[in-house]
């Protein structure tokens, strides 16, 4: 028997699994970001350097200013005030799209060599880079798109004597947001780090890419709308990575420098609006609370209109929705942690694996979202970078978890179908009819059922080929079945002559139709096998008894009529009795009519007694009782002319029912009776021994061996002049059928018949 998993259980044990992965995940990401923090090699305006850093060049040397025009020269910057510049490093988002980001770096003393100084703005449009010489000012210039400098932020190789210790200015304009991500170092190291870090991102692209097209599979196949919605947060959080970090308009698509932008800031809001879809499902707010799911569903349109206009003010020029998408940013990541919180009453476990889950992206994004909300906390690349791994330690916490899930879904399916096909097995087994089923080209591949026992028919072998290979003179039904199979249409109770395991024929009625999956197209064929003979036979004996029943109601009725008649006659030969004991010859005759009489009234209590309409006698007694039982009312119906001996060993079992005992005995002595003509006798014996056997004798005309051997059949009879109807046998014989009991007449003509039942096993019920 297939056992049922408790679903508590199941969730439970899952969630632990789930639970332990994701912390395992969380500490990989933890090691990551404090190997991120002790290799912080950025120039923090605010003077403090990195500890252990030699890369620190700048610290203390570097002031930031902003022109919010765009218009200002270098000339004009140096006739200004020096405190136009200041120390800090985080200037916000680009105020316009024309605005200009000034920085003013003074140069330590340096060792000769090559140098690198890159500005980590990935979203900057040009910069020029203003280097002090004999005739004044030289400008380097990077920008975007150029196809001689395809580096994905601004980087200059310059000559270590020809700025050490001088005042560097640089200008650069962006859309994004202002932070002086500033590094000084020899060339030959900054290149290693630049490759390192486009290493690393496309590592980072890499697993966010395929883990999009795992789940993207599942979903798909699937047509779940949970894992649809977290393959919408990956491609888009993989979209915003790639275009914020200058991947997709230096290496993907050199020079698609509008496109980046527009990917960048759309990509952003996209994913705020596939995180709440995420949180949606995952949590499962519909199941608890409708109204908050719809409430989250127009949020999630609202920031999906949002996109859309972002898109077009990049496009356009515009900056205003640029300005403000930060705070969308928090609303977003405020919302999924309220519902989260929210949910723990609700679906607490999911809700905790989604707090574990996202954790990491929350906990990075807030830090991302603080340099563009409080430029006044400064910049570092810890609060810069971090996003990417954090977001992708969450999205590959969900890869396992949705992994999990699966391998949970299918050992839940899986012990779901063992269940069914166990009580589709039990069904079958139960049912009259058997049940095949075959592919789309027509091969067997199940059956079940109690009319496949001794068949030649076999899974994988073609249905229509192993049905004419055991059926008979069956052309014509087999031609319409193989037509319809091969229309794909479906067909009923078609008859076929087959071979049963005995050799015998006999006739089975077929029937299918076809099996469509999902996608509406042809799966197979499923169908029933009927054995028409076995059921005729049945039908045959629900008619038998129907009639038995009705002659039972007849003989009822009459027994009641001649009772009517019989009693004034009894009353009326004793009154005229009782007045001619003078007279003995009268008196003789008038004892004989009397004597008469009662022999007619016990006969018809005999008859009424086994003919009447009531409830069978369920009664359990041992053979050689009920055997006794059933001759003691039959002796009432024998005449005198036939002497009927008994001849009972005493037995414990097998164990019959009294009511089908009486059936069986009066059946058998009856026709013992209407065998002898004139005198005779009727003997029944049961004798012990590993097959009890209970025999029937009677000293009557005997028959041929033609009408033994068709003696049970239903309504064969020798006596249809006398009113024989042919049903006593067949009943005698269903009966014995039902006690595992086998039958056998010996019958000579002139000498009598003998019928012999035997008992297969002793000691077994009925």
């Amino acid at each position: 028997m297939s056992r049922q998993v408790d679903p508590r259980s199941a969730q439970q044990r899952q969630g632990k699994t789930a639970a332990l992965l994701i912390w395992m995940t969380l500490a990989a990401f933890v090691a990551v970001v404090l190997a991120l923090a002790i290799h912080d090699d950025v120039a923090v305006l605010s003077g403090i350097s990195p500890a252990g850093t030699e890369k620190a060049l700048l610290a203390g040397r570097v002031y930031s200013a902003v022109d919010a025009s765009g218009t200002l020269k270098l000339e004009d910057i140096l006739q200004r005030d020096p405190s136009f510049f200041s120390d800090t490093a985080n200037r916000g988002v680009s105020p316009t799209t024309r605005a200009a980001f000034w920085l003013r770096i003074a140069v330590p003393s340096l060792d000769p060599g090559e140098y690198g100084l890159s500005l980590e703005l990935t979203r900057a449009r040009n910069a020029i880079l203003f280097i002090p010489d004999d005739e004044g000012y030289r400008q380097l210039r990077w920008q975007r798109g150029d196809w001689s400098s395809l580096t994905r932020y601004p980087i200059f190789a310059l000559d270590g004597a020809a700025i050490a210790g001088k005042t560097l200015y640089l200008r650069t304009v962006t859309s994004s947001s202002m932070r002086a991500m500033l590094h000084l170092s020899p060339l030959q190291s900054l290149i290693g780090s630049y490759s390192m870090e486009s290493v690393t991102l496309g590592i980072l692209a890499g697993v966010l890419v395929g883990l999009a097209v795992y789940i993207g599979v599942m979903a798909a196949t699937l047509r779940d709308r949970l894992f649809g919605s977290l393959v919408g947060v990956i491609v888009a959080f993989t979209c915003y990575m790639l275009a914020d970090r200058g991947i997709l308009d230096t290496h993907i698509l050199p020079g698609a420098v509008t496109l980046a932008s527009v990917v960048s800031l759309s990509a952003t809001v996209l994913t705020y609006a596939a995180l709440l879809t995420f949180a949606r499902y995952w949590l499962e707010i519909r199941s608890w609370s409708a109204s908050l799911d719809r409430a989250l569903n127009i949020v999630t349109i609202g920031f999906g209109i949002l996109a859309a206009e972002t898109a077009r003010e990049t496009l356009m020029g515009d900056q205003f929705v640029r300005l403000y998408s930060a705070f969308a940013g928090v609303l977003a990541l405020a919302l999924c942690l309220g519902v989260a919180l929210v949910a723990l009453r609700r679906v607490r476990t999911r809700a905790i694996l989604f707090l574990l889950g996202w954790s990491p992206a929350i906990a990075t994004a807030v830090l991302r979202l603080a340099l563009d909300l409080f430029p006044s906390v400064g910049d570092s690349a810890l609060f810069a970078n971090s996003l990417y791994v954090g977001a992708t330690a969450s999205l590959l916490c969900y890869g396992v978890l949705v992994s999990d899930s699966l391998q949970h879904r299918e050992r839940r399916l899986r012990q779901r179908a063992e269940l069914m096909e166990t009580r589709f097995r039990n069904f079958a087994d139960s049912a009259a009819d058997s049940f095949w089923e075959t592919t789309a080209e027509g091969d067997i591949r199940y059956l079940e059922g109690p009319q496949f026992d001794g068949l030649k028919l076999e899974v994988e072998q073609p249905l229509v080929q192993s049905l004419a290979a055991i059926s008979r003179h069956s052309d014509t039904a087999l031609a319409q079945i193989r037509e319809n199979l091969g229309k794909g249409l479906p067909f009923r109770d078609i008859t076929l002559v087959v071979s049963g395991p005995d050799g015998r024929s006999r006739e089975v009625l077929i029937s299918g139709t076809c099996a469509r999956d999902p996608r509406g197209r042809l799966s197979g064929f499923a169908g029933t096998l009927v054995d028409a003979t076995e059921r005729d036979a049945h039908l045959q004996q629900s008619a038998r008894r129907e009639k038995m029943a009705a002659l039972g109601q007849m003989a009822a009725f009459v027994a009641h009529e001649i009772n009517n008649l019989l009693h004034p006659i009894m009353s009326l030969s004793r009154q005229a009795r009782r007045r001619a004991q003078d007279d003995k010859e009268t008196a003789r005759l008038l004892d004989s009519v009397i004597d008469l009489s009662e022999d007619m009234r016990d006969m018809v209590v005999s008859l009424r007694s086994s003919t009447a309409v009531k409830p069978p006698d369920t009664t359990l007694l041992p053979l050689s009782a009920a055997v006794r039982r059933s001759l003691a009312t039959v002796r009432t119906i024998v005449p005198p002319r036939i002497v009927l001996t008994d001849d009972i060993a005493e037995l414990d079992h097998p164990l019959v029912h009294a009511g089908e005992a009486l059936q069986v005995i009066a059946n058998l002595v009856a026709n013992a009776m209407n065998a002898i003509e004139n005198e005779g006798f009727i003997t029944v014996s049961l004798v012990g021994g590993v097959a009890p056997r209970l025999t029937v004798q009677d000293s009557g005309f005997g028959m041929p061996q033609d009408t033994a051997a068709r003696a049970f059949e239903p309504f064969f009879t020798t006596r249809s002049e006398s009113g024989g109807t042919g049903l006593g046998l067949s009943v005698v014989a269903g009966l014995l059928k039902s006690w595992g009991a086998t039958v056998r007449i010996d019958s000579e003509l002139g000498k009598g018949t003998s019928v012999h039942i035997t008992f297969v096993q002793e000691g077994t019920d009925p």
